[in-house]
Parts: structure tokens; C-alpha cells; sequence
């Protein structure tokens, strides 16, 4: 039987979300990608066929945690309340010429590339060549906590969202969500 998890970051501003861009003109062979970064607190709901010293010390390692990618839990839900409310302008760009081999590009260095990202950021719509499916990532910085929640979960209870609203801020995280899991931590010892 698997073990629940809710995953909570301890630090204020100390997650990333991050959205990634695509374009590809295989004619010219060139691939183009730019991801987008926004500060904030995540959670996330996990489950585990490990136990929650075991899976401590597989996410124990001193970098960040891309939380989508994770071999030692599958994520059952997820929220990010961001607290930057602009998009930056796109960082970490790279570039390709077989689609496979991605170096770092560095604005400046070519104007027809740099047009291409320009045009991008500025209207997603006019722009071909760049694919419509957007990766979306959540992102931990090595620093956050595990609570095992097996005996108290169920699925129609804990929803992340409906419980931070609208992810920009308006309530406040994560002492919300503790608050909801102590009630139910009370509500179970008197059983």
C-alpha cells in the first residue's frame, strides 16, 4: 500500500514554477527554447511506496528538486502561490541544430535569433514554428518538509487549490493547509 505525502516548502519566495517555450524550423535545422521562471511557495500532494525516512533521504541531495520528475513519488496534486505577479522576460535560452544537443544562447550573439525570442515574448500569436504544448514545472529548493498524511487522507478532501484560491497570493501559505491537517489529525485521535 502506498504512503500519502504533503510536501510543503518552509521558506517564503523560495520556489520556482517554471513554463517552457519550443520553436522548430526543421528546414533550417534550427530549435529554439526559453523558459520562464516566477517566484513562490509550492505543494504538493505525493504518494510513495516508500516510507518517510527513505524518501528523505532520496531528497536529500543539495539541488533543486523538479518535482514532476522525481523517481521516488508520483505528485496526486500540486499548487503554486506565486508572489511575483509579472512574468519576467525569458531566461536560460538555448538553442539546437539536431534537436537533441541544446547549448546555452546568450542574447546579442545573432539578430535573427534574437527576433525569433523577441517576437515570441511580445505576441505568442503571431508567431509559427512554435509549439502550442507548454511544459510546466514545479520547482523545490532543497529545503522543505515532509508530513505523512496516510491515515488521514482522502482524495475529495485535501484539494490544494480550493484551498489557496486563485495562486497569487490572497491566502496566505502554507498555514492554511497545516491548519486543515491538524484538524484532522485531532479528528482522528478521537476515534
Amino acid at each position: 500500500m502506498n504512503n500519502y505525502f504533503l510536501l510543503y516548502h518552509d521558506g517564503v519566495r523560495q520556489s520556482e514554477e517554471g513554463v517552457s517555450f519550443y520553436y522548430a524550423d526543421v528546414k533550417h535545422k534550427l530549435y529554439l527554447r526559453y523558459a520562464r521562471f516566477r517566484k513562490g511557495d509550492v505543494s504538493a500532494l505525493v504518494s510513495s511506496k516508500h516510507s518517510k525516512e527513505k524518501l528523505k533521504k532520496l531528497l536529500a541531495k543539495p539541488k533543486d528538486l523538479w518535482i514532476f520528475h522525481c523517481c521516488g513519488f508520483k505528485v496526486l496534486d500540486s499548487y503554486f502561490n506565486r508572489w511575483e505577479m509579472r512574468e519576467v522576460k525569458g531566461s536560460h535560452y538555448q538553442y539546437s541544430n539536431d534537436k537533441r544537443n541544446w547549448k546555452d544562447y546568450i542574447l546579442g550573439d545573432d539578430e535573427k535569433i534574437d527576433k525569433i525570442f523577441e517576437i515570441h515574448q511580445r505576441d505568442k500569436q503571431e508567431c509559427e514554428n512554435w509549439t502550442n504544448k507548454v511544459d510546466y514545472e514545479l520547482i523545490f529548493k532543497p529545503h522543505f518538509e515532509i508530513r505523512d498524511i496516510t491515515s488521514i487522507y482522502r482524495a475529495d478532501v485535501f484539494n490544494l487549490a480550493a484551498d489557496f484560491g486563485s495562486g497569487t497570493g490572497e491566502k496566505s501559505f502554507p498555514e492554511n493547509y497545516l491548519r486543515k491537517l491538524a484538524f484532522f489529525n485531532k479528528f482522528k485521535n478521537l476515534h
